[in-house]
């Protein structure tokens, strides 16, 4: 860590963030883009300044110095945007959860807080940085005090840095000169009148030859443009004036020192519930505590051996309620875990395995799979195929001198029939997704089946979360615990980072238990919350009587698949082949010349370039040929239908000739997914393929429904 100060413009660089960024909201309906933004900017800068020393300058809502002088300074100015304005405070909050030094004094602007505390640190012997949007504050630059101003230069963020030497160099001027540069000519933003007939061009050649405001005027006569002398005799007033509101104030009367600016170690538990609660998740990962703080009560634990997994099976066979997870990504099935509720006079059947109080326990039961067929997994409704894996090898926390053998893990029928036999007889099974539980026990389905008239057994806190709140777009458990437990869990990707679900097992350790164990607990802890808020928004029934009982019909439906006749599929490929092959011959006969129609800046040549048609938008990687534009052109030019009729048989032969095919499984059928938590407005949501936007409208797109059929009778 270097003695280097970093000096930053609040105001400036929460407005460039703001308008840098799409409207970003959280789920509480909070504007967070411009936040989002600046700390974005703040991390990029620390990474390279490593500074020992921050400080972020806000103006204060109320007249300055330079409004008591001139009240039109800053006159011109547009309101600040409503979304951008309610963001400062949310930007101070989440500077003070950082423990960032915030300076603000009234009477003066975060320009000249910035100035006088770049003195100071430069007088201490400090390299001083200054970050802001405003290039006013090039008059600070020394060789000490460098201004850095970031700028989008082809769609990234790249800095412009000035010492004294680069300000002369770009301008001709010394920073202190540079204010009576900007003196003469006026400044249209703050609203500084300059002196009439001068603009930046002439300004500059002025105080580059005379070095200031009052040696130009006093060699006046002198200046051969004669509407700068007339302006500089006339108007020397205004001049004098506008130096004055154009002069950061660098000895304003700011009450800490340069030392009281020492960066803290920022990132707090305070300041990663803030993150978490923003719905900054990359950020809050960053955030997390290294060892994250465990709730009382609650225990994760991974079992070693089969005689571990009986002991946790038979407490939570007591439990009144249970919370359960099939935890895997992709292509590795990696757990299943438990979260129920124990009592004392449970406690000694598990004390040897490291359980010391009554709580919440979530055991974690490692899977090893031996079926040849994949099994079909989901977490949280992002579905997947599971291929064969095996669990990774895990050590017992309690006991860690007892090695376990690498390959540990708990044969699948086994898990599955003990599973099924406890989920049946408990009172109350809870899950983020209940939809992945029943096809990995799929003998539960008629149970539910059976039970969801009362809802009184089973639960999806998913679903649930989903009702209340239909307009995001997932319903992770850190999410859930967060708007129904008012609590602030690790993420999967707090936990995991990167990491894979089966990398994450591999590596085993505290946070795989936990990455296993929250979902588990969640949906079992937040489930009165839930339902309670169901029922005063008048959710409960839509609840209890339409997306409960669908769970096991789509779980179903999902295993019943859909019916295709494989050669009709590749039979319709075929003729679409044929037909792409045809449309395209005649686009070329008709533009004279091959070339890819499938390369928008190809085809935007050919078009505008070599055949002249109107409308042609160019950009900066060639012309727009996108649907809207050459629709417009169709029906007077026969070649651009051609091309939209060839981009349409292009698409039904990628999404759905080739496209279905390789969803086709050993059974000859489709087994898509159906989601219940994706639309806002309720329908399904199909996936694993897309089966909801089958084409319609052309001959040819209406032929690939002949391939779905139903079984003989």
């Amino acid at each position: 860590m270097s003695e280097k100060m970093l000096l930053i413009d609040g105001h400036s660089m929460l407005n460039r963030a703001f308008y840098g960024l799409p409207d970003l909201t959280n789920s509480e309906g909070k504007h967070t883009g411009a936040v989002y933004g600046f700390l974005n900017i703040l991390f990029r800068v620390l990474e390279e300044e490593k500074p020992a020393y921050l400080a972020v300058a806000f103006d204060v809502h109320q007249p300055t110095f330079r409004h008591e002088m001139y009240a039109e300074y800053k006159g011109t100015r547009k309101a600040m945007p409503d979304e951008l304005r309610e963001q400062v405070p949310l930007m101070k909050e989440v500077l003070r959860a950082m423990k960032i030094t915030i300076m603000e004094l009234p009477g003066f602007e975060a320009d000249d807080v910035l100035g006088t505390m770049a003195r100071k640190g430069e007088e201490a012997g400090r390299e001083v940085s200054v970050l802001s949007g405003d290039r006013d504050l090039l008059q600070l630059a020394t060789d000490r005090v460098l201004i850095r101003i970031p700028k989008t230069k082809k769609g990234t963020t790249v800095m412009e840095n000035y010492h004294a030497a680069e300000v002369k160099e770009l301008y001709g001027v010394t920073p202190t000169q540079f204010i009576d540069m900007k003196a003469l000519m006026g400044d249209t933003s703050d609203n500084i009148p300059g002196v009439p007939g001068i603009g930046e061009k002439g300004a500059g050649a002025l105080i580059a030859e005379y070095g200031s405001i009052e040696n130009a005027h006093e060699h006046a006569a002198e200046i051969k443009g004669k509407k700068a002398r007339e302006g500089l005799m006339e108007h020397y007033d205004l001049a004098q004036l506008s130096k004055t509101l154009a002069t950061i104030d660098r000895f304003a009367p700011v009450e800490e020192a340069w030392m009281d600016c020492l960066l803290p170690d920022y990132k707090t538990p305070e300041a990663y519930e803030l993150m978490k609660r923003l719905e900054f998740k990359a950020i809050a990962a960053s955030f997390r505590p290294s060892e994250e703080k465990k709730e009382a009560g609650r225990s994760f634990y991974a079992v070693a051996s089969r005689e571990e997994a009986e002991a946790f099976l038979a407490a939570a066979e007591k439990a009144k309620s249970l919370g359960v997870c099939i935890s895997g990504e992709e292509e590795a099935v990696s757990c299943v875990s438990l979260a129920f509720e124990i009592g004392p006079e449970d406690l000694s059947s598990l004390a040897e395995y490291g359980i010391e109080k009554d709580g919440f326990v979530i055991p974690v039961f490692p899977l090893e799979h031996k079926k040849e067929e994949p099994v079909q997994m989901s977490l949280f409704g992002a579905s997947w195929e599971e291929e064969n894996s095996a669990a990774s090898g895990r050590k017992k926390k309690a006991k860690k001198e007892e090695a376990v053998s690498s390959a540990f893990g708990l044969p699948e029928e086994w898990l599955k029939e003990r599973l099924t036999k406890l989920l049946a007889a408990s009172a109350q099974v809870n899950a983020m997704d209940l939809k992945a539980i029943l096809r990995f026990l799929p003998d539960l389905t008629g149970e539910m089946q059976k039970e969801t008239a009362d809802a009184s057994r089973f639960f999806d806190a998913g679903i649930a979360a989903y009702l209340l709140n239909p307009l995001k777009n997932t319903y992770p458990y850190d999410d859930v615990a967060k708007d129904f437990l008012n609590q602030t869990v690790p993420s999967y990707l707090d936990l995991a980072g990167k990491k894979n679900w089966h990398e994450l097992q591999a590596e085993g350790g505290e946070n795989f238990d936990q990455a296993a164990g929250y979902p588990a607990y969640v949906a079992l802890a937040a489930r009165d919350s839930l339902l309670s808020r169901l029922q005063k928004e008048g959710m409960d029934r839509l609840y209890r009587e339409i997306e409960l009982p669908l769970i096991p019909v789509l779980v179903k439906m999902e295993a019943a698949g859909v019916r295709v006749e494989k050669d009709a599929l590749k039979e319709y490929g075929e003729k679409l082949q044929e037909r792409i092959d045809a449309v395209q011959k005649e686009i070329y006969a008709e533009t004279e010349e091959e070339f890819n129609i499938n390369s928008p800046k190809q085809l935007g040549e050919i078009l505008f370039e070599k055949m002249k048609l109107p409308g042609g938008k160019k950009t900066k990687s060639g012309y727009s040929t996108a649907a809207d534009v050459l629709e417009k052109l169709a029906p007077s030019v026969p070649v651009v239908s051609k091309i939209l009729e060839y981009r349409q048989y292009t698409k039904l032969k990628s999404t759905y000739a080739d496209g279905l095919g390789a969803y086709i499984r050993k059974d000859g059928r489709i087994h898509g997914r159906f989601h219940q938590t994706v639309t806002a407005t309720g329908r399904l949501s199909s996936t694993d393929p897309n089966l909801q936007n089958i084409p319609v409208r052309m001959e040819l797109g209406r032929a690939i429904r002949k391939v779905f059929v139903p079984d003989p009778g």
